[in-house]
């Protein structure tokens, strides 16, 4: 891993969650990305989105990912619901420039990228208020009908149905970080964000 990370590549943490390959390294640190989201939501998901944020309440700088965990594609006789599978969830990149290897792989080392549950959205972005310190502002498409929720190192600071406006949001000083999701009424995972981190004043 430090060897892969010192030549430019992006190592992520693959879903690390319960009845799969246990994970048996140090998880403090030596990868730029955690696979939060992989396959369908329900999947034990929650369980490598608890694992990122303890990751990032102990100050672990890292990114998450998503991927739909496909393996059967190359396989004449594979059923539809394994090429309906491609791309849930989808992770959505902000890259500087033209899309290229260099430019998606440095916009996931830096976190600049969220994960929705497909490539039809819905879309959320987390932006810091340029003009007030402390404040964010969410963007959210094609998710009227879910709840926003803002979290931080000390928890939920806001729930509210992401169909209202503005979705400006007051963060504390000591948050450690800030970051979002959509959640659907089920309580399924709809879209995250990655995190802002707040540097202490």
């Amino acid at each position: 891993m430090r060897a892969a990370r010192a030549s430019g590549a992006v190592v992520s943490i693959c879903h690390p969650k319960p009845f799969g390959p246990p994970w048996e390294y140090s998880n403090e640190g030596g990868f730029n990305a955690i696979e939060v989201w992989n396959g369908p939501w329900a999947q034990l998901n929650s369980a490598s989105l608890a694992r990122w944020d303890g990751l990032l309440r102990r100050g672990v700088r890292c990114a998450a990912v998503g991927g739909s965990d496909t393996h059967y594609l190359h396989r004449r006789d594979v059923a539809p619901r394994h090429a309906d599978s491609i791309g849930t969830p989808t992770t959505w990149v902000h890259v500087d420039g033209a899309p290229s290897v260099a430019t998606i792989l440095a916009a996931l080392r830096e976190g600049r990228s969220f994960v929705s549950e497909s490539p039809r959205g819905p879309q959320i972005y987390l932006d810091a208020d340029r003009a007030r310190i402390g404040r964010i502002s969410i963007e959210v498409r094609d998710a009227e009908d879910a709840r926003i929720e803002v979290i931080t190192a000390g928890g939920t600071i806001a729930s509210r149905p992401a169909a209202e406006d503005p979705l400006v949001f007051d963060v504390p000083g000591d948050a450690g970080f800030v970051r979002a999701q959509l959640v659907a009424e089920n309580g399924d995972l709809r879209a995250l964000t990655n995190p802002l981190w707040i540097e202490a004043p």
